[in-house]
């Protein structure tokens, strides 16, 4: 799956990018300003706004980061990354589907941010370009560095080893 999904992500253009420590997993534009992921190891970090001046920085630890990778079942690859700010909600993804022929063009990938609080959708943005990286999965190996695996059976994120 990996693999896979590092081809695909060959095909993405590069994004400018803001002000993310660490490596950045994720990068898009959006509305004239930049959505980035990054880690640096210890923590991940959601940074949204123009170069220079972000207007939201949110850090979080690994250990309690709230990714959610592609179940691997399903034409559409997904993977999706929450923060927390208080009682709002960002929820960072990525897509793309799958190419089902053999000389397919090539896929076009999707994101963005979903931001919530409660239940109410208080925005969702779309990125105006492909990202870049065009997945998350730098973030499962992230996690799986700090000493957590993915457990497919109950769809959550549990100390190692995994079942």
């Amino acid at each position: 799956m990996r693999a896979a999904l590092m081809s695909l992500a060959l095909l993405a253009p590069s994004a400018a990018l803001a002000d993310c420590p660490g490596e950045v997993v994720f990068s898009c534009p959006i509305k004239g300003k930049v959505l980035e992921v990054c880690h640096d190891g210890s923590a991940a970090q959601y940074v949204f706004g123009r170069p220079g001046t972000p207007d939201l920085t949110i850090r979080e630890s690994l250990a309690t980061l709230a990714f959610q990778p592609w179940p691997g079942i399903g034409r559409t690859i997904w993977q999706s990354v929450r923060f927390q700010n208080d009682d709002v909600v960002y929820e960072v993804w990525s897509s793309v589907d799958k190419p089902m022929e053999e000389n397919a063009p090539d896929p076009d990938w999707a994101g963005g941010v979903i931001v919530t609080r409660a239940d109410e959708t208080l925005a969702e943005l779309a990125c105006s370009d492909p990202p870049d990286p065009p997945f998350l999965d730098a973030l499962y190996d992230a996690k799986v560095a700090v000493g957590q695996c993915w457990n497919f059976d109950s769809q959550a994120w549990q100390a190692a080893p995994c079942p």
